[in-house]
């Protein structure tokens, strides 16, 4: 079987960029990178050189349309910032080629929602494969092997705790890290019809922000407790509980290996990196039709996750207006 032919849309580490890594990943599962699209000719060919010491080589492009058209792309990995993925995403169905969009899925615009369900929409005519980066469902396996017996498919879920460490202090730590703990609801709890209910921020300061809601799960309501701790630089905190049973992410510094932690036994055990684990589901999805693992990343959750993130945007807007 031939290689996936894949392009990268921001392959530098700018602005807590991932396009490096969501490179690498993507060549170690076996795809091929072909093409990088930067913002000038001089950041293009400055991802190239530096792809080119993890021994890969992409063709450098400045122009969208060139590099659709000229960059022979079965899929696009879209790592730029969020502002961008828009105009990224309509020419990539424009053009046929599949996509790995990084979260959120859209933002920037006056209407997030519409412009989301416009692009799922004409994805889905067209039979083109559409996945979001959102890939803390894939740690699952690893929280249920530190925790037996505390959850599995199907099961219902009282509460979930989730701790991140964004680098934004403002509406962007709401931004950057709501995603995922709307993927993990979904996975949990399915996806609801309605809003989310009794949104309340228990810490606005700069450094903490504690927000609490019910999810309207399928099978429940979830009572959902979100800590976002001001973390500049990596490793940064994270790590989620269910039902009162919590993980700690620890990444180890010099292999950047990753084990999940019991705080009450320090008991730990390792975890398959969720990003790769996802990049593997995507590929395989885009070679034999295969659905991946956790429904959450595709495009059917998209919409319905990026309504409840303008939920707690326009939430955390009036809460500080208030304060």
């Amino acid at each position: 079987m031939t290689r996936a032919r894949v392009g990268i849309v921001g392959a530098r580490r700018r602005r807590q960029g991932l396009g490096p890594y969501m490179a690498r990943f993507f060549d170690r599962q076996g795809a091929e990178i072909v093409a990088v699209l930067g913002t000038s000719a001089d950041s293009a060919r400055a991802a190239t050189r530096e792809l080119a010491e993890a021994g890969m080589s992409p063709r450098p492009f400045a122009d969208p349309e060139t590099f659709f058209r000229d960059g022979d792309l079965e899929a696009v990995v879209i790592a730029s910032p969020h502002e961008t993925h828009l105009a990224v995403l309509e020419l990539a169905a424009s053009h046929g080629v599949a996509a790995f969009c990084e979260k959120p899925f859209v933002w920037g615009g006056p209407d997030p929602i519409a412009d989301a369900e416009r692009v799922v929409e004409e994805f889905a005519r067209r039979d083109l494969l559409l996945l979001e980066n959102v890939q803390w469902s894939y740690t699952l396996p690893a929280f249920c092997e530190l925790h037996p017996g505390v959850w599995e498919p199907g099961r219902s879920v009282r509460t979930l705790e989730f701790l991140l460490g964004p680098a934004a202090r403002d509406v962007g730590r709401i931004t950057d890290s709501l995603s995922h703990v709307l993927s993990v609801l979904q996975t949990l709890g399915g996806v609801p019809d309605g809003a989310l209910q009794e949104v309340r921020f228990e810490s606005l300061d700069a450094d903490r922000l504690v927000l609490g809601f019910r999810y309207p799960g399928q099978r429940g309501p979830i009572e959902t407790t979100v800590t976002l701790k001001h973390a500049p630089h990596p490793p940064r905190p994270a790590g989620y509980g269910i039902d009162g049973h919590f993980a700690l992410r620890k990444i180890e510094p010099t292999s950047y290996a990753i084990t999940f932690e019991r705080a009450d036994t320090g008991r730990s055990v390792p975890v398959a990196d969720p990003m790769e684990a996802l990049i593997h589901d995507f590929l395989a999805a885009l070679r034999t039709g295969d659905a991946p693992r956790w429904a959450t990343v595709t495009a059917s959750h998209i919409v319905p996750r990026l309504r409840h993130l303008v939920e707690l945007r326009d939430a955390y807007l009036e809460a500080s207006r208030s304060d």
